[in-house]
């Protein structure tokens, strides 16, 4: 139980990075 809430926590943070990473690569230049 504590490994699956720790893999979504991982899974959220790593979205969270992909989506500002490709909002800050699609509107910052």
């Amino acid at each position: 139980m504590t490994l699956m809430i720790s893999n979504v926590a991982q899974l959220s943070r790593d979205m969270s990075i992909v989506i500002l990473t490709n909002y800050t690569y699609s509107h910052g230049s």
